[in-house]
């Protein structure tokens, strides 16, 4: 493997907002180098060259050409990836690949099938399971601080929906499967599998309440766990942002808020603990991640598998709410 310092050379393909934000991460990170990127907007690839000091290509396959390369970044629109990430492992690179994983399960079974069989590891940009606010929680519950499991609930939204135009790739259906739910309700399909174990069953309300795109806009998701817990989620692309997400139990409960640095326990008889939740980086988290995987041979944290199991969720919502029927959640090939 090609290190310079122990670090692992990354070729980034995405640089809009996320991308940038992701390449800043990379940097930081402190065990990854990017060395080239691209983007269909060439200025976009310009400008991100100049600032992240990488050399910008002129297409996607000239990234799998560079065989100094161990790793791609694909921070590409969702209808991109399946295409970009089986190329790249199938060039021989290791994929990190923003979430969700795609947009589609078929184009997600193809992604994972595809890493498997050429020995690549495909992980999946799930960071708000590494919220210390999450991480705490995690702690709590494997504590057995809040007795069995029973209840959970959890909310992701903002108002970008309000502002998009017709140009952007996230106003189309088929860009962007499911609006909110696809965009920001998955990163809590995740987090609530980690913590409460998988969703089995599922039923959804999805919508446009608000605003003039194709996709939804809102929408609320009732889940059943395999562990008999039950749980909600709802998600919006119309309101101003709020990130929240709380567990309930037999001995207790704990309460969390993105906008506060500690999360409350509550006991058994009412009582009030705060607890402080420590800072996390959240996307220097993940790629820090993504180099210790690709350097030391292990597997990432959120992988091919859990990204196809958050997008299940989305689908089987979708689908449920088109048919007014619970729809069971596909797993993970």
């Amino acid at each position: 493997m090609l290190v310079t310092d122990r670090k692992v050379r990354v070729a980034q393909a995405g640089m809009g907002r996320q991308g940038r934000d992701i390449a800043t991460a990379a940097q930081a990170a402190g065990n990854l180098e990017l060395v080239a990127c691209f983007d269909a907007n060439r200025e976009a690839a310009t400008q991100a060259a100049a600032d992240f000091g990488c050399r910008a290509v002129e297409s996607f396959e000239d990234l799998l050409r560079d065989e100094s390369v161990k790793g791609i970044v694909i921070v590409s629109p969702n209808q991109l990836h399946r295409e970009q990430a089986v190329a790249a492992v199938k060039a021989g690179k290791h994929v990190f690949v923003e979430k969700p994983i795609a947009n589609t399960l078929a184009e997600a079974r193809d992604m994972v099938l595809a890493a498997r069989e050429a020995g690549r590891w495909l992980q999946v940009g799930h960071n708000m399971r590494r919220r210390g606010a999450q991480r705490k929680m995690k702690e709590l519950v494997e504590q057995g601080a809040i007795g069995q499991m029973v209840l959970a609930e959890a909310n992701f939204g903002h108002s970008h929906g309000l502002r998009m135009q017709p140009g952007e790739w996230r106003w189309r259906w088929d860009n962007t499967p499911g609006g909110a739910l696809m965009l920001l309700g998955v990163h809590h399909a995740d987090s609530l599998s980690w913590l409460c174990g998988p969703i089995k069953r599922v039923t959804g309300f999805l919508g446009r309440v608000a605003t003039a795109a194709e996709i939804e806009d809102a929408g609320a998701v009732a889940l059943e766990f395999e562990s008999g817990a039950f749980g909600g989620l709802t998600t919006g692309y119309s309101y101003p942002r709020q990130v929240h997400l709380n567990l309930y139990g037999t001995r207790g409960n704990i309460l969390s808020d993105e906008r506060d640095a500690t999360i409350t326990l509550v006991g058994p008889e009412g009582e009030v603990a705060r607890i402080p939740a420590p800072e996390v980086d959240t996307l220097r988290d993940e790629m820090q991640d993504f180099g210790r995987c690709i350097m030391q041979g292990r597997r990432p944290e959120t992988g091919g598998e859990e990204g196809f199991n958050a997008l299940a969720v989305v689908w089987a919502a979708i689908e449920s709410s088109r048919s007014g029927r619970a729809v069971e959640v596909e797993k993970a090939p």
